[in-house]
């Protein structure tokens, strides 16, 4: 829990819950422990979070650009719960994921550069 809370970023956008992320980053072993029993509860019991199903959809234009629907991009504000919960999945998966990824991707690969296949 303390890894994944620990490479959320600072100052971003809060979600539903209002809890902005520097409170799950810096909140101690307190907040880990209830922060991992919420998201255990979550997994094994199958309960219902409205906190990780829900977003707040905002529409964001191109900096620099007429204000039109061309330019206008959406995007989703997650909780800081629901952006811990994806770290720790995706830590845990990609072991397993990294093995289907050609040699030749280098682009978004941890330990890969696109210079090594020059």
């Amino acid at each position: 829990m303390k890894d994944a809370t620990k490479r959320l970023k600072h100052r971003r956008a809060t979600g539903i819950d209002n809890v902005p992320g520097e409170f799950l980053r810096y909140g101690g072993q307190m907040v880990y422990e209830l922060l991992a029993h919420y998201l255990n509860d979550y997994v094994h019991k199958n309960q219902f979070c409205q906190e990780i199903h829900s977003g707040i959809l905002v529409a964001i234009n191109k900096p620099n650009k007429p204000r039109t629907v061309e330019n206008t991009r959406a995007i989703t504000v997650l909780t800081a719960s629901r952006k811990t919960l994806s770290l720790i999945a995706l830590q845990r998966a990609l072991p397993q994921l990294i093995t289907f990824i050609s040699p030749s991707q280098s682009a978004f690969i941890q330990d890969r550069s696109t210079a090594d296949i020059l």
